[in-house]
């Protein structure tokens, strides 16, 4: 999803790149509310934005079996909602804020850079381990990027 996010950023006229479905807490390999699963989210996030995606990210939690995005209220659901609100991978959500901001609205200069990291592909291809995300400024005067913790 990340080399369409930057095709959308390259695209002319200009859009803003929304990444609508991205990792959910709980898909794939990492079962939800575990340290895993927040790497992914972490990974998903920063990558969609880092890749182009500067109009917005969302998050959702309960891998394919509902959870946050479809609303789960029955007591039987392996993924209520009032549990999955409660996993740590929403909660840091909130720091892409700060990361992109905290140059102030230079963020609106960025570009994705990810050709600049190397190496920034060592995970399997739908993982969200081993990817490193970069966006820079055309002067090369600020970079933004994430690297994650394997």
């Amino acid at each position: 999803m990340y080399p369409y996010l930057t095709e959308i950023f390259n695209a002319s006229p200009a859009v803003p790149g929304i990444n609508g479905e991205p990792y959910y807490a709980g898909m794939l390999d990492a079962e939800g509310g575990t340290e895993k699963s927040e790497l992914y989210c972490r990974s998903a996030m920063y990558g969609s934005v880092l890749s182009g995606g500067l109009g917005g990210h969302i998050y959702g939690a309960g891998g394919w079996g509902g959870g946050l995005w479809s609303g789960e209220v029955e007591d039987a659901s392996p993924t209520p909602i009032w549990e999955v609100i409660k996993w740590r991978s929403g909660e840091q959500m909130r720091h892409l804020r700060t990361f992109v901001l905290s140059e102030g609205s230079r963020y609106k200069e960025l570009v994705p850079s990810v050709e600049l990291l190397n190496p920034s592909r060592t995970g399997e291809e739908k993982s969200c381990i081993g990817w490193a995300y970069c966006a820079g400024t055309s002067e090369k005067d600020l970079f933004l990027l994430y690297f994650d913790s394997k």
